[in-house]
């Protein structure tokens, strides 16, 4: 690929090249594979890879998803943030919309790197700005599991070791669970109970995009009663760079009952570690309007971190005005 100076021009409508090319690089993080590309598209996203060379020795790329809507505007969502440089993420915005002739373009871009102010500044200096509404927290833990069994479940909190006791003592059976309509019916029962908010909540296609899409990467295991019936459950995508990212949660009243999720959770990690996986994501914690989640992530003895999070690019300052009160509106009044 030549260089394009301050450009970003379409470098893969399906990002195949870019996924080969860009193998061990670690901005690519789950969220820019190809098996997330593909999730995306079954949900209605258009997929095209961008690319910005500057020089030999630097070039950035974003893998972003499309959705288009009339009088030629678009919205663009970059979950993986940019691979590579973004030293000219200005041009990003001004770069699609005449690519694909539009008139009006909304970007929202979560960057999945460690927090660090360079990169804050950069797209703070380059027109970025920090959303009014962000889509997800910017903090997440990571629990360390290259060590035996035993010595992960010394790092429990007192709460997590009685649980996993409780469940023991209760003759809660763990094995795997594939079946999308089992896992979409325990979500539907967490909202049901106001465990979960609507936009917390998977629909069925999304859970069945994920498991088919990811197959033989993807671990679930639910957490049976003796009579077999499904309590709770909880999956990992397991990627290339030996990390396990969490991706379904769920537990109905009668498992909360029987505390059956920290063994669930257990047992999950000891298959993830079969896997050669070094280490767990918990994907996203939330210390102040989240405690609960927050509390149960944090008593595994993982070590939260901080990501650069969530910016966004407007063609017009109302176009990101409406999307942002449209989130707020969504997941705060209508749930």
């Amino acid at each position: 690929m030549k260089e394009t100076n301050n450009k970003w021009i379409i470098y893969d409508k399906k990002c195949l090249s870019l996924n080969s090319n860009l193998k061990g690089n670690s901005s690519l993080s789950l969220f820019n594979s190809l098996n997330w590309i593909l999730h995306l598209e079954n949900l209605g996203w258009q997929c095209i890879c961008w690319g910005n060379v500057i020089n030999k020795n630097e070039s950035g790329f974003v893998v972003s998803f499309i959705k288009f809507y009339p009088l030629n505007t678009a919205i663009v969502w970059i979950p993986g943030g940019v691979i590579g440089s973004n030293k000219n993420i200005l041009s990003l915005n001004k770069s699609i919309r005449l690519s694909l002739n539009l008139k009006h373009c909304y970007i929202r871009l979560r960057s999945q790197n460690e927090y660090n102010t360079q990169e804050i500044i950069n797209f703070l200096l380059n027109k970025w700005a920090t959303p009014k509404y962000i889509l997800g927290t910017n903090m997440t833990l990571i629990l360390d599991i290259k060590s035996d069994m035993k010595k992960i479940y010394s790092k429990f909190s007192r709460n997590w070791k009685r649980s996993i006791s409780k469940s023991i003592k209760n003759k809660i059976i763990y094995s795997r669970v594939y079946e999308s309509e089992k896992i979409a019916s325990l979500y539907n029962q967490m909202h049901k109970c106001k465990s979960l908010k609507r936009h917390e909540v998977y629909s069925h296609q999304y859970i069945d995009s994920i498991i088919k899409v990811f197959k033989e990467n993807i671990i679930i295991f639910g957490a049976f009663d003796s009579s077999n019936k499904l309590l709770a459950i909880r999956g990992a995508i397991v990627s290339k760079n030996r990390k396990a990212t969490d991706i379904f949660a769920a537990c109905g009243e009668e498992g909360r009952n029987l505390a059956v999720s920290n063994g669930l959770f257990f047992r999950l990690i000891e298959e993830c570690k079969a896997n050669n996986c070094d280490f767990y994501d918990l994907s996203g914690i939330d210390p102040l309007n989240s405690r609960g989640v927050y509390t149960f992530k944090n008593g595994t003895g993982g070590s939260p971190i901080s990501i650069v999070g969530e910016f966004e690019s407007s063609s017009s300052p109302f176009l990101a005005l409406i999307i942002n009160l449209y989130l707020f509106l969504k997941r705060k009044i209508f749930n």
